[in-house]
């Protein structure tokens, strides 16, 4: 089968909205605002107080959500349509501490989502 190079089959389109992330309700109505309007995939970042929200959309619907946020452990979820950019260092982290036998160490981070467990 041939194409020629001006001829889509997928066209994308982009939208940007800003949703407030921490407000559950807001991610929750804005979600199903876009599924009305036909959307086939999340692109966004989540926060502790929405992953759940966000997760249950995804799961309920087969809706990949894209995130660069912070991975997070979904070992033994039976339903996984979220695909973190970041890689889950915290195992890692845990490893060098315990190695080198580190007694005090900071972790740093610039919002709320270091806090996330």
């Amino acid at each position: 089968m041939v194409f020629n190079s001006d001829q889509s089959r997928l066209k994308l389109i982009g939208d940007v909205v800003h949703i407030a992330m921490n407000d559950s309700y807001s991610v929750t109505t804005n979600i199903c605002s876009f599924m009305s309007r036909g959307i086939v995939a999340l692109f966004g970042t989540h926060r502790a107080s929405s992953i759940n929200a966000i997760k249950s959309y995804t799961s309920t619907f087969r809706m990949p959500f894209i995130t660069p946020s912070m991975a997070i452990n979904t070992t033994g979820q039976q339903h996984n349509y979220e695909l973190y950019m970041s890689p889950l260092y915290a195992g890692a982290l845990v490893s060098i501490i315990r190695k080198y036998e580190w007694r005090k160490i900071y972790y740093l981070y610039g919002d709320g989502e270091g806090l996330y467990e």
